[in-house]
């Protein structure tokens, strides 16, 4: 319900700033064309972990028909327990999430116009004895080769986050920690990739040139070293990926595919939110997702989407957030009983 209503107040809001009824349609039926896709994602992943069972039972010992009694009947087990009709509305309310938050972040701009990058680069550099954050990590990540890993991590970001999301609304039996992650997914992407990004409007570095042309730009030259190592055949995709994000931020369209925004990262922020409940579910798989999140933070800065500190602050609030939530879910299910 707090997903949908927020779906609609996104909605009121850029009607108010101006938003064309073909921009407004566009976001439900973008929200329906990934529904069935994402959708399938999940039920092959269902299909992976029984055939995954299958196989285990095969190694076993035990016959084709014995194997496949036992998944048939893990199968029929699942489908009694009524998880997945409980899960259906869950899957439903991340989906719109999903929608929303681009629209949202479209109408940053409209709404709070950016404002606080000075003060984020002088954070920056103050936090780093004095030097720029990209300037000190961009010799240590091309001397150790990891150009290409933080590059294709920073993309592949949306499936990992979408791995975590099935995991949790149709695999996860504890139902404390699973609606401890769920819960904060949904305060983080409201209350920090909405409310804190609009009240800390920022482009970061790799817009900053183009958005405040009349001051100078401290992170050119870093720019210009991104697109020499493009040019000699790396790939680094946030280059050409801002190029599109600008061009929409100055067309006449109130709804963009995406908006631009800088603090706090919500590439971080999920991230970091996904290892704290991987931790928490495995130690193995909590170790992978911290990996994973460190490698998003390195991205987010050396591929110049980011200032350091909206990777740090997002972390902090993440964290900050689990505690919290947990804590009150655990008072709250102290006092029903």
């Amino acid at each position: 319900m707090l997903s949908f209503l927020g779906f609609l107040a996104s909605l009121v809001c850029a009607f108010i700033y101006g938003a064309s009824f073909k921009e407004l349609l566009f976001v439900p039926l973008s929200f329906g064309a990934s529904f069935p896709t994402i959708f399938c994602m999940f039920t092959i992943a269902y299909l992976a972990l029984y055939v995954r069972a299958f196989y285990r039972r095969l190694k076993q010992g035990k016959s084709l028909k014995e194997a496949s009694e036992d998944v048939a009947q893990i199968v029929d087990s699942y489908l009694k327990s009524g998880r997945i009709v409980d899960s259906i509305p869950l899957f439903v309310a991340v989906m719109i999430i999903m929608t929303t938050i681009p629209v949202m972040k479209s109408l940053i701009a409209y709404v709070h116009p950016y404002h606080l990058d000075i003060d984020f680069i002088k954070i920056d550099k103050w936090i780093h004895f004095g030097q720029y954050p990209q300037y000190l990590l961009a010799p240590i990540i091309e001397k150790l080769g990891l150009i290409g890993l933080l590059n294709y991590s920073y993309n592949f970001w949306l499936g990992v986050m979408l791995g975590g999301y099935w995991y949790a609304i149709f695999i996860d039996r504890n139902e404390h920690r699973r609606l401890t992650f769920l819960w904060c997914s949904l305060i983080a992407w409201f209350g920090m990739g909405w409310g804190l990004a609009t009240s800390m409007s920022s482009v970061g570095p790799i817009f900053f040139g183009a958005t405040f042309p009349e001051i100078p730009d401290p992170y050119a030259p870093y720019i210009e070293y991104l697109r020499g190592i493009h040019e000699s055949g790396t790939m680094i995709s946030s280059l050409w990926v801002s190029d599109l994000l600008g061009q929409m931020a100055r067309d006449n369209n109130v709804i963009d595919l995406n908006g631009i925004s800088a603090m706090p990262s919500m590439h971080v922020a999920i991230a970091a939110l996904f290892a704290v409940y991987m931790w928490h579910v495995n130690k193995i798989w909590g170790v992978l997702y911290i990996v994973f999140a460190a490698i998003i933070m390195a991205g987010s800065i050396f591929l110049a989407w980011h200032y350091a500190i909206d990777g740090y602050f997002s972390i902090i609030c993440v964290l900050c957030l689990w505690y919290v939530t947990g804590f009150i879910l655990k008072k709250r299910k102290t006092a029903i009983e």
